[in-house]
């Protein structure tokens, strides 16, 4: 290729834009079929475990999926009975095993005291949820 004929450089950026692209293409759908995965797999964890979730006080009442560059499963809880301090220890230590439950019911157990310390007006306490993602988050929810 000769430098200073513009017809080719134009071709050669061109054939090397189009094999950018291609493999960029590739490589977004190889994540988007890893996250897609990664979301069955959660889902199924959690619907595995929602008898121990109940157990341990929390009822499952909704859940959103949140599909994007960092995926989001978020399941939404309603506190159904309050287990004691060692009841939680338990129940935590059977746990340690599976690391997202685990991580959900400690999230969970640390939360759910704060609603009986949080008052906003006439809003009452509804729900808890979290944000099982990257950064995972608990959202204490009141109407």
């Amino acid at each position: 290729m000769h430098l200073n004929d513009p017809h080719k450089e134009t071709d050669f950026l061109t054939q090397l834009t189009d094999e950018l692209v291609k493999e960029e293409q590739a490589v977004a759908h190889k994540i988007s079929d890893i996250s897609h995965q990664k979301i069955k797999d959660v889902m199924d964890e959690l619907h595995a475990d929602l008898p121990i979730l109940e157990h341990a006080g929390f009822k499952l009442h909704s859940l959103e999926v949140e599909l994007g560059v960092t995926p989001k499963i978020i399941p939404h809880f309603r506190v159904i009975e309050h287990p004691s301090p060692e009841q939680q220890r338990k129940i935590l230590d059977d746990a340690k095993q599976k690391r997202l439950l685990h991580l959900m019911l400690s999230s969970l157990f640390k939360v759910s005291y704060l609603q009986h310390v949080l008052k906003i007006g006439d809003l009452e306490f509804h729900a808890l949820k979290i944000e099982v993602c990257a950064i995972p988050k608990v959202h204490l929810i009141f109407r």
